[in-house]
C-alpha cells in the first residue's frame, strides 16, 4: 500500500525534482561490456584541451554524487537513552540532514509509520515545520544563516510524511544550498500517542518509502543523485533502495511508569503569554523547583504559571524533592517556543455566488500577521485553479470559479520563526445566492429548585445571501408547572404576562460562520424554577426561526434544550444537546450538537479565580469545519484558540476574578460551542469528548468527571415513525432493560434520592404520565407490581 500511495504522491508533489533527474546525463558505463560497445573517438589537440577543461569542471561534481557521504538522522525526544515514544504526551520527532560533498539542488524523503497503538496523531509541527515553500533556515555554520534557498513541498497522511523540494532558479534569486558537514536540524514534528492501560510492548516503527525510479532518501546534487541511508538514532540504518527492508522501531513507554513528569501548555506562545505547567507525581513530594530556562526566578509550586518576555526556545527543568529522601530531575530540551511571528489574515468578500459573479468570485486576502514576517505562503484551498492556488505575495487575490466552501492557509515566517494560520470555511461560493438560518440552544444555567436558569439562543446565517425578515419564536407551552419565563435580553415583542409563544423580530443577518468567531444574533432568556418543583422534573424548551425569503434548507431552523431539575449538581461538568437516548445515547447522524462546559469556584475557595483555562479536543468523527463558538459567561476577558490539525480547543479567561460560589450562581461560569457530525458516518459510530478545566495554580479537573461524554450515531427507523429505533422506550422502564419490574423501582429511588443515573430518556421513568419523574412514579410502579394497580401508561 505504501509503495502505491508513495508513487502517486511522489509524481504529484516532487515532479520538478523527477523531471530534473530524467533530463541529466547518466553516469558513463565503466563495465568491460560497455567498453566494447563504445566507439573510438578521434579528437584534435584543441578539442582535447577543451575536453580536459570540461572534465576538470565536471569530475569533482560527478565524484560528489558517487561518494554518498550525506546522512539523514531521525530521533525521538532528544535521542540517546531517551530515544523512546511516550504514551499520553507530546513526542518530538526530529530530522537532521548532513550533506558534506557538494551543493544540494534537491531532496526527497518519505516516511511511513506503524504502531501497535491505534489512533496516533500528529500535531502542527513546531520550529522548522515543512509547510509550503520552506527554507532550511539554520543551514550554514552560524545559527540562523541561510546561504542558499531550497524550497520544499510537504504533505502528510495519517501514517505517512512526504517531503521534497528543489532549488529555485537563479533568475528567481535562488541558489542551491552549499555543502554542509554539520548535522542540521531541519524538521521537528510532534507525535501524540493515545493513553491506554499498562505498558505497550510493541514499538512505534518508521520505514523509508520506496520512490521510483531507484529509491528513497534521495539527494540531488546537480549532476547525479545520491541515495544516502538514514540513521535512526540508536537503531542503526535501514536499506536505501530495498522497499521491503524491515522498519526501525522505537520503544513505547507508558508515562505512568514514571514517578515524576510534567507538562507545559501551550508550548508555542507569544511574548508575555502565560504558560501553564503541571507537575505530576506518583510518589510523595516535599518540594518542587522549576527552572523555566530564561534566567528568571524559579517556580516552587506544583502547578506554576510562567510568562516569557523574550523570543527564544527554552529548556525547562523540574527538580522534585521526595518525602522519603532523594530527588527526581526531569529535563525537557527545547520545550517552550516563544515566537513573535503570529500568522493571521483577513479575506473580503468571504461569500458570493456565481450568478452574481459569472467570471468567479474575486477575493482579496490581506496579511494581518504580527512579528514582521518576511516570507508568505498562501494555499487558497482551490486545487482546481492549478498554479494559481499558491501565492507568495504578502496580500494576494484569488478567483474562485466553482461552487464550494474553501479552507485557506497562510504560513508566515522570518529568519527566526514561522507560524501557520488555517482558516476553516473561509470562503463560500454558491451557484445561486441564498440565505440559510441556523438556530442553536445552549442551557448553561444549572437547573436547581429556587434558582434562575439561563437559556441562550443563537441564530446564525450559514448561507451566502442576507437573511431578511426572520422571526424567532420560543415555545413556553411545553414548560412544566412551576417553571416560568422571566424575560430576556433583548426583550420579546410580547409584554407581561407572557403568552404561550413569545417572539423576536430578527435583524438582517449576513453570512459569516467564520469558523469559531462569527457574527450572529443572541437572545439570553431567563427561566425561574420554583422551589416547590419536584427533583427530576424535566424542563424542555423549544425555539424556532421562520423561513426567510430565498431560504431552501429549513432542517436547521429549530433547536431544543432538555434538562432536569436536580437537588445536587456536579460543579464542573460538560453537557450536550441533544443528549442522545437509550443506553447508547443515540442521535441522528444529521443532528447538530450544542456543547456546554460548566465550571464553579467552590464556596470553600479562599480567593477569586484569576485565570480560568478550559481545554477540549474534538472527536475525529465531528466535522471540524462546522465548528462555531457559542456564548460564554464572560466574553470580555476571553481568548479562544483552535488547532485545526489536532482538533484542540482552548478557552483562556485572563482576569476572570470568579468569586467563591457562596451565593450561587456568582461563582459559576461556562463556555459553549456547536458542531455537526461528519456526514455519512456508519451506524454505531461513536463521538467522544472530554474537557479539562483549571483555575490558576490548581490541578486539572475533568468534565465530566466520570469520563468522556459519548454519543453514538444511528439512522435506523424500521417502523418509519420518525423515532430512532434504539430511542423508543417503555413507560416505567427506568433502567432501560426493556421490562418493567422491581429493578425499575430501585433505579428510580436511586436517581431521585441518591444521585443515581437518570432514566434515558428521562420520560421512560414517568410511569404515571404526569409529565415529571419523581417519587410518585416509584409508588405507582410498586402498586402495579405488588398490588395489581394500573399498568404504566402508554403515552409518556
Amino acid at each position: 500500500m505504501y509503495q502505491r500511495i508513495a508513487h502517486d504522491k511522489a509524481i504529484a508533489r516532487f515532479d520538478p525534482l523527477v523531471r530534473a533527474e530524467s533530463q541529466r546525463n547518466s553516469v558513463p558505463d565503466k563495465t568491460a561490456e560497455g567498453a566494447k560497445r563504445r566507439p573510438t573517438l578521434r579528437v584534435n589537440a584543441a578539442l582535447k584541451l577543451t575536453l580536459l577543461f570540461f572534465l576538470a569542471l565536471v569530475l569533482p561534481f560527478a565524484a560528489v554524487s558517487l561518494a554518498q557521504t550525506g546522512d539523514i538522522t531521525v530521533q525521538f525526544n532528544g535521542g540517546g537513552a531517551d530515544n523512546k515514544v511516550y504514551i499520553g504526551e507530546e513526542n518530538t520527532l526530529q530530522i537532521f540532514i548532513t550533506n558534506a560533498d557538494g551543493p544540494l539542488f534537491g531532496i526527497s524523503l518519505g516516511f511511513s509509520f506503524t504502531s501497535a497503538v491505534p489512533g496516533f496523531s500528529w500535531k502542527t509541527p513546531y520550529g522548522n515545520k515543512p509547510a509550503g515553500p520552506k527554507y532550511i533556515q539554520e543551514w550554514g555554520d552560524a545559527v540562523g544563516a541561510m546561504d542558499g534557498v531550497l524550497k520544499f513541498t510537504y504533505t502528510s497522511l495519517p501514517d505517512m510524511f512526504l517531503i521534497g523540494g528543489a532549488a529555485t532558479p537563479p533568475g528567481d534569486g535562488g541558489l542551491p544550498l552549499p555543502a554542509h558537514a554539520v548535522s542540521t536540524l531541519c524538521w521537528t514534528l510532534i507525535l501524540i500517542m493515545p493513553e491506554g492501560p499498562g505498558e505497550y510492548i510493541d514499538g512505534f516503527c518508521i520505514d523509508n518509502i520506496f520512490f521510483p525510479p531507484a529509491g528513497s532518501w534521495r539527494f540531488d546534487q546537480g549532476v547525479g543523485v545520491g541515495y544516502y541511508p538514514p540513521t535512526f538514532q540508536g537503531n542503526g540504518n535501514t536499506s536505501t533502495e530495498i522497499p521491503d527492508a524491515p522498519p526501525v522501531c522505537f520503544d513505547i513507554v507508558y508515562r505512568n511508569s514514571f514517578d515524576i513528569a510534567f507538562y507545559g501548555w501551550p508550548r508555542r506562545v507569544d511574548y508575555n503569554e502565560p504558560v501553564f505547567f503541571t507537575g505530576m507525581n506518583t510518589v510523595s513530594v516535599d518540594s518542587w523547583d522549576w527552572d523555566f530556562g530564561d534566567g528568571t526566578t524559579h517556580g516552587t509550586v506544583q502547578n506554576p504559571i510562567h510568562s516569557y518576555s523574550s523570543t527564544g526556545v527554552y529548556t525547562v527543568t523540574l527538580v522534585a524533592t521526595l518525602t522519603g529522601g532523594g530527588t527526581r530531575i526531569v529535563v525537557r530540551t527545547d520545550y517552550i517556543h516563544v515566537n513573535p511571528v503570529k500568522a493571521d489574515f483577513t479575506a473580503s468578500p468571504r461569500y458570493g455566488s456565481l450568478d452574481m459573479n459569472p467570471t468567479g468570485l474575486l477575493v482579496q486576502f490581506t496579511d494581518a500577521s504580527t512579528g514582521s514576517p518576511t516570507d508568505w505562503y498562501w494555499d487558497f484551498g482551490d486545487p482546481s485553479s492549478g498554479g494559481d492556488n499558491i501565492s507568495t505575495l504578502p496580500s494576494p487575490t484569488h478567483t474562485y470559479g466553482n461552487p464550494g466552501v474553501y479552507t485557506v492557509q497562510l504560513t508566515a515566517s522570518n529568519p527566526g520563526s514561522s507560524d501557520t494560520k488555517i482558516y476553516l470555511n473561509c470562503v463560500r461560493v454558491d451557484a445561486v445566492a441564498m440565505p440559510d438560518l441556523q438556530v442553536s440552544c445552549y442551557g448553561p444555567g444549572r437547573v436547581r429548585r429556587g434558582f434562575h436558569k439561563e437559556l441562550d439562543i443563537v441564530v446564525t446565517n450559514v448561507g451566502s445571501a442576507d437573511a431578511i425578515g426572520g422571526i424567532l419564536t420560543l415555545n413556553l407551552s411545553v414548560l412544566p408547572t412551576g417553571v416560568t419565563f422571566d424575560g430576556s435580553v433583548p426583550p420579546p415583542k410580547e409584554p407581561k404576562p407572557y403568552p404561550a409563544m413569545v417572539t423576536w423580530d430578527l435583524p438582517s443577518i449576513t453570512w459569516d460562520p467564520t469558523q469559531y468567531n462569527f457574527d450572529d444574533y443572541l437572545i439570553s432568556a431567563d427561566l425561574y424554577v420554583d422551589s416547590l418543583v419536584d427533583v427530576g422534573t424535566g424542563i424542555l424548551t423549544v425555539a424556532s426561526v421562520s423561513q426567510v425569503a430565498g431560504e431552501v434548507i429549513v432542517a436547521n431552523n429549530m433547536c431544543s434544550d432538555s434538562e432536569i431539575v436536580r437537588a445536587a449538581i456536579d460543579p464542573n461538568d460538560k453537557s450536550v444537546q441533544p443528549p442522545g437516548c437509550g443506553s447508547q445515547r443515540a442521535i441522528w447522524g444529521t443532528e447538530r450538537l450544542n456543547y456546554v462546559i460548566q465550571f464553579e469556584n467552590k464556596p470553600s475557595a479562599t480567593a477569586d479565580a484569576f485565570y480560568v483555562l478550559v481545554v477540549d479536543t474534538l472527536d475525529p468523527n465531528l466535522d471540524w469545519g462546522t465548528l462555531q463558538l457559542g456564548p460564554s459567561s464572560k466574553d470580555n476577558v476571553l481568548t479562544f484558540d483552535f488547532d485545526p490539525v489536532s482538533g484542540e480547543m482552548i478557552w483562556l479567561f485572563d482576569g476572570y476574578e470568579l468569586p467563591p460560589n457562596v451565593t450561587p450562581p456568582e461563582g459559576e461560569g461556562y463556555v459553549s460551542y456547536s458542531i455537526s457530525p461528519k456526514p455519512g458516518l456508519a451506524e454505531g459510530a461513536l463521538i467522544k469528548n472530554l474537557a479539562h478545566i483549571r483555575f490558576d495554580y490548581e490541578s486539572w479537573l475533568a468534565a465530566p468527571a466520570t469520563g468522556p461524554l459519548q454519543l453514538s450515531i444511528s439512522n435506523q427507523d424500521l417502523n418509519h415513525n420518525g423515532i430512532i429505533d434504539v430511542c423508543e422506550f417503555i413507560c416505567g422502564d427506568a433502567n432501560g432493560d426493556a421490562t418493567v419490574d422491581i429493578s425499575d423501582v430501585v433505579s428510580l429511588i436511586a436517581y431521585i434520592f441518591s444521585g443515581g443515573p437518570a432514566p434515558s430518556p428521562l420520560l421512560a421513568g414517568d410511569a404515571n404520565c404526569d409529565g415529571g419523574v419523581d417519587i410518585s412514579d416509584a409508588v405507582y410502579l410498586i402498586s402495579y407490581i405488588f398490588s395489581g394497580g394500573p399498568a404504566p401508561c402508554t403515552g409518556c
